[in-house]
């Protein structure tokens, strides 16, 4: 078997596990990665790093490179940003323990949105529901499958548009973090930041404003992405010494669009990741 060059070797930088929104265990991740033919994942549960503990070296014994990263939630003008952090230091205590308060906040809001559904008159056993999201991260997304499951809607997307999306019933706005402050937990941590899925943006003019935040990079490749979107946002990226960073943001086998490695993440925004780290090392900021 040929060895993997700079050039072909290919990358995920945007997985989750069942420690948040995922199904799957980190050890099937890395199982799925190896039989995508990747070189390089970072898993990115959403304020968690869990996953990243648990793996890190079963991953590179079998010749899997982890980046150490996670997607932490913020808020930014009454709306939901989403930052990737990567090459954070996961074993840190302080980051941790601030880590441990937003998973607080995250149950707290869990349990007020299943609150607002139950006031609207919407039938969940909800102390089923709570138990089922114990000692993991709850998201939207653990709310929404239930509703499926209770055939209060008929699919994932329908609960997220009559009940889920900023502005309808269900949905609670809160963060552990604004989104300059994640920037900055991340920052002071030693990692990089890059705002996730920029096309999800409330409003695009935002991008300046977390350029001004000091954000390092955008993640450019996604697979609801399309082709002009991509192009703009790489070439914005680019034009303002930023870095690039992709992914599939896998959850479960959901058709094409998630399938582990479905988008092109070259090594190389990988090394530009590492060279830029160094860099601030060597000047004393990290």
């Amino acid at each position: 078997m040929p060895k993997k060059t700079k050039k072909n070797k290919k990358c995920d930088l945007h997985l989750h596990s069942y420690y948040s929104d995922g199904v799957l265990s980190p050890q099937e991740l890395v199982t799925l990665a190896l039989k995508a033919k990747l070189s390089c994942i970072s898993i990115t549960d959403h304020d968690c790093v869990k996953a990243v503990r648990e793996v890190k070296n079963e991953s590179y014994l079998v010749d899997l490179e982890l980046i150490e990263g996670l997607e932490l939630t913020t808020f930014y003008q009454n709306s939901e940003v989403h930052i990737l952090a990567y090459l954070v230091n996961t074993e840190d205590k302080l980051f941790n323990q601030v880590l441990d308060q937003a998973y607080q906040i995250r149950q707290l809001r869990f349990k007020e949105m299943v609150e607002k559904l139950v006031l609207a008159g919407i039938s969940i056993d909800k102390e089923s529901l709570v138990k089922e999201v114990e000692g993991i991260v709850p998201t939207r997304l653990h709310l929404a499958k239930h509703l499926l499951k209770i055939k209060q809607v008929n699919s994932i997307y329908e609960a997220f548009k009559r009940y889920l999306a900023p502005g309808k019933i269900g949905y609670i706005c809160r963060s552990r973090f604004s989104s300059k402050e994640a920037i900055d937990f991340i920052h002071y941590h030693g990692g990089l930041a890059f705002l996730a899925h920029p096309h999800k943006l409330t409003r695009p003019d935002w991008l300046d404003d977390f350029l001004s935040f000091k954000i390092d990079g955008i993640e450019v490749a996604y697979p609801t992405m399309s082709d002009a979107e991509q192009s703009f946002f790489k070439d914005y990226a680019l034009g303002n010494n930023l870095l690039l960073s992709g992914g599939s943001d896998f959850h479960q086998s959901l058709g094409k669009f998630r399938k582990i490695g479905c988008v092109d993440v070259p090594y190389d925004w990988v090394l530009k990741m590492k060279q830029r780290k160094n860099e601030i090392i060597a000047l004393g900021k990290g």
